[in-house]
């Protein structure tokens, strides 16, 4: 067994107000439940809206508080039900697990508590407890009624959302002896089901079909009546109400015990939710007094165990951003101790000195279609430089101690550069030419390397008109300066003064701002009604109306990015136009390509006459305004995380 976790005191952040208290006021579930003792209240179900609003609802009087930052009660709804449980959907309803009447609507701008759905195929609940939304929007609920090791009967239902949902819920589980608090897993892929009266958690994993199978305890408890309400906090920790104990106990994603938070009120700690500023305090209704307590278990304790990655891990510790699910970078991004990884057959292990963040990066990290965690924790960016300070067995040892710079260091691996030390086959850290700055090693995967490929994809630039879209941009800025050291006419777009004077900078000899002039008419004019020869395209889907009336007969747009994962092109004008589309990533070059650009880098380099635009410089424990500072689009040039 494990030795008892350090405890965490509560306090007291709201008491509903006499007012509300109904002391003697009978109510049938009082009667049903405590043999008719009288109650004030019972406070249950908090839950945070969109807006960072508190809800909390009292079953035996059927009402739903609204609780203020201040602590301050405000009665939202009262009706003839016994709301039990209540979480906000995405879009902002607000679905409350009423145990005499099933799931019902609340809408708290109106005040209003209506029926969603009170029965499955045709049989009434018998008495739905608590319920929880997953990441597509569908709904999970247990149906306790008074189920118990005398009648294992209760269950869990599945129940669609949507507009089109025809509010038939299906039923996942049954046999269960009183299921109460759920929540899926970050991964989506597994149920954790409170199940009071066998006082444990059950772990629900789930087949490909959404069925379940191979149900088991995930953590087992003793003494109290039973876990009840439980959550999950963005690093995967399960935080778990245990009625009766006056207790919340802290599990890790592997079900070891983090800590004890302990009830400074009563003894009947009923469900809990997180929130705050960064969403990591928890809030935990308390029965007994009527109360809502609060704690704020610290960093250290709630900081999860690295997943397992493909990578050799050590026993040393470093310091690392990274994310367990995708979503806000305020909300998901976090900084923390993770293992030191050990390098393999054929891996350096490079001491990371400045990390660059790009806006693949972010992307990866607000998640969205295409977009899915393919790793349980995620430490972001692919470009990084810093020294080699480990060698895997088979790395020439003259390696040891070589300033290199890094590509796709976390493009379809789980640990990237934002961290102290990152792993990488030996290919992946380039060696770094002597009087080039780390920071700006840490701009080259991404930036350069894409407007070299770029520019060059078709050939020499030399006597050649290119339309560089963005030139403000980290890679714009940098296609400039080859084009026009390959001998190229540069024409490049932007959105203001100050950008224009960015792009001027680096050679550009014709700036459009394509907010104040018309971008087509203003290249007619520049190239005498001829038009450019290649479009280097950053945002294909916003500008390839703009293409054909830009291009040259028989000329090339070249695109390497789109802020739109689908392209609806004018087709007439490529065709009569006779216009050729090449689409690159650099992810995924050929070897013997990647090979000839790395030595085309290390020579501009070693040039010295390379401008490098570094906008912003974080620290690594700033990494999420740095990440903000890239979503934010306005920044003009590279971000870059130092890390000392």
């Amino acid at each position: 067994m494990f030795a008892p976790p350090p405890v965490i005191e509560t306090e007291v952040f709201a008491r509903l107000p006499d007012k509300y208290r109904k002391a003697g006021e009978p109510s049938a579930w009082l009667t049903a439940q405590v043999r008719g003792a009288p109650m004030h209240s019972l406070l249950e179900g908090p839950a945070f809206d969109r807006d960072g609003n508190l809800y909390v609802v009292d079953i035996p009087f059927g009402r739903v508080f609204k609780v203020s930052a201040a602590g301050e009660f405000e009665l939202a709804a009262e009706y003839d039900g016994e709301p039990n449980g209540l979480k906000f959907h995405r879009d902002g309803r607000g679905f409350i697990a009423d145990h005499r009447h099933g799931i019902m609507l609340f809408d708290p701008a109106r005040g209003s508590v209506e029926p969603y759905c009170d029965r499955a195929r045709l049989e009434r609940f018998k008495g739905t407890n608590d319920l929880t939304f997953a990441d597509n929007g569908e709904l999970y609920f247990t149906d306790q009624g008074q189920t118990g090791m005398q009648d294992p009967t209760g269950r869990v239902y599945r129940l669609a959302t949507d507009a089109a949902s025809d509010r038939e819920p299906v039923c996942l589980l049954d046999g269960i002896p009183s299921p109460n608090g759920l929540v899926l897993s970050q991964d989506q892929a597994t149920l954790l089901v409170a199940v009071t009266r066998m006082n444990n958690i059950w772990r629900v994993p789930f087949m490909l079909d959404g069925t379940a199978s191979k149900v088991g305890v995930f953590v087992q408890l003793s003494g109290g009546i039973g876990p009840d309400g439980i959550a999950l906090d963005s690093q995967g920790n399960l935080a778990v109400c245990h009625f009766g104990l006056g207790t919340v106990w802290l599990f890790s994603a592997l079900g070891e015990p983090l800590a004890r938070i302990r009830s400074c009120a009563g003894l009947k700690t009923t469900n809990l939710a997180y929130g705050g500023a960064e969403g990591r305090d928890l809030y935990i209704t308390e029965a007994d007094s009527g109360s809502i307590l609060r704690a704020c278990p610290p960093p250290a304790i709630c900081c999860s165990r690295i997943a397992e990655t493909g990578t050799n891990q050590g026993e040393a510790i470093l310091l690392a951003a990274y994310y367990e699910n995708t979503g806000p970078a305020r909300e998901v991004l976090r900084v923390g101790e993770l293992e030191t990884p050990e390098p393999g057959p054929g891996e350096v292990r490079v001491r990371i000195r400045a990390s660059g963040v790009n806006p693949s990066d972010v992307k990866s990290r607000k998640g969205g279609p295409g977009r899915v965690m393919a790793f349980p924790l995620i430490v972001p960016h692919s470009d990084g430089a810093g020294e080699i300070d480990k060698l895997g067995e088979g790395v020439e040892g003259g390696r040891l101690g070589e300033r290199v710079w890094t590509w796709n260091a976390q493009f379809g691996r789980a640990l990237g550069t934002a961290a102290e030390y990152v792993v990488l086959p030996e290919a992946q850290a380039v060696g770094l030419p002597e009087g080039t700055g780390f920071d700006i090693g840490a701009c080259l995967g991404i930036p350069l390397l894409t407007a070299y490929r770029g520019v060059t994809l078709e050939g020499p630039a030399a006597g050649q008109t290119l339309l560089i879209a963005g030139g403000a941009g980290a890679v714009g800025h940098y296609a400039i300066q080859i084009a026009k050291r390959q001998g190229a006419t540069v024409l490049t777009t932007v959105s203001s003064a100050e950008k224009a004077a960015h792009a001027e900078a680096a050679g550009a000899d014709h700036v459009i701002d394509y907010k104040r002039e018309d971008v087509a008419e203003r290249v007619r004019e520049i190239t005498d009604g001829r038009g450019v020869d290649r479009v280097l395209e950053v945002d294909f889907a916003g500008n390839a109306a703009l293409a054909p009336q830009v291009l040259a007969h028989r000329g090339t747009v070249v695109v390497y990015g789109s802020n739109e994962p689908e392209v609806t092109l004018p087709f007439l004008p490529y065709l009569y136009n006779d216009i050729a589309i090449r689409f690159y990533i650099v992810y995924r070059l050929d070897e013997a390509v990647r090979r000839a650009c790395e030595a085309a880098l290390h020579e501009l380099l070693e040039s010295g006459n390379l401008l490098h635009a570094i906008a912003a410089r974080y620290p690594l424990a700033e990494t999420v305004a740095a990440q903000e500072a890239v979503e934010s689009g306005q920044v003009m040039g590279n971000v870059v995380v130092e890390i000392a």
